[in-house]
């Protein structure tokens, strides 16, 4: 899966890789010298073989935390942690990775911690255009055979309206046209209306969303 992406493109692998990374030297190219485990397991060994043989970097051993934000699962007893829960990126764009930790107050309800991790996306600027903004009209009416048809016989009646002297530039014949062309889209087929976002976080997902952080706190504590 991983050879089938793009070269080209940023290839991020967030996982729960049940794999313990751990701080043996050979490994350090791949693996940094911050992992939480002393010694890698066997799911571990293949992972770092995996990353090593795919030109990756296991980041979330690569930055120096308190072990607590490594830890990223928790045993049912209560009294077993382990950093399993891995993030790899193609070693070409790991200036990208600026962090990677977990943070263990946030509510997910899992005996996984959130893994959280920082990227700056070094994207080129867009350009800016300076003018009025380029209003679209309605394509959905566009599909319609009625409405195709009256557009065809309103543009040929605003082409036959079209004051076109001899003496007409180029470029005021084919401006002529184009504001007939539009003059049509926008009596036959209108504006495209702005589609408003759905509201669907509404008091009843704000009361049991509350109800919940309140228990997951009570058990922290």
């Amino acid at each position: 899966m991983y050879d089938a992406c793009p070269k080209r493109e940023v290839k991020l692998t967030i996982r729960d890789l049940n794999a313990q990374i751990g701080k043996e030297a050979i490994y350090y190219p791949t693996i940094g010298k911050d992992a939480y485990h002393q010694e890698s397991n066997e799911n571990g060994k293949r992972l770092i073989y995996l990353a090593a043989s795919r030109n990756m970097i296991i980041g979330t051993t690569m930055f120096p935390h308190k072990d607590i934000h490594k830890l990223t699962w928790r045993s049912p007893d209560v009294h077993h942690f382990c950093q399993i829960d891995h993030l790899l990126i193609d070693s070409r764009h790991v200036s990208h990775l600026m962090g990677a930790r977990t943070h263990r107050c946030a509510n997910v309800g899992s005996d996984h911690f959130l893994l959280v991790s920082r990227i700056r996306a070094r994207i080129s600027n867009a350009k800016k255009f300076l003018g009025k903004k380029v209003e679209k009209y309605d394509d959905e009416k566009m599909t319609l055979l009625e409405k195709q048809v009256e557009y065809k016989i309103n543009l040929k009646e605003h082409l036959q309206e079209l004051a076109i002297n001899s003496d007409d530039s180029l470029d005021s014949r084919w401006n002529k046209i184009i504001g007939a062309i539009h003059k049509t889209f926008e009596e036959t087929f209108g504006k495209a209306s702005e589609k408003q976002p759905i509201d669907w976080f509404d008091k009843e997902y704000r009361e049991a969303t509350e109800v919940k952080n309140k228990a997951y706190v009570n058990m922290q504590q």
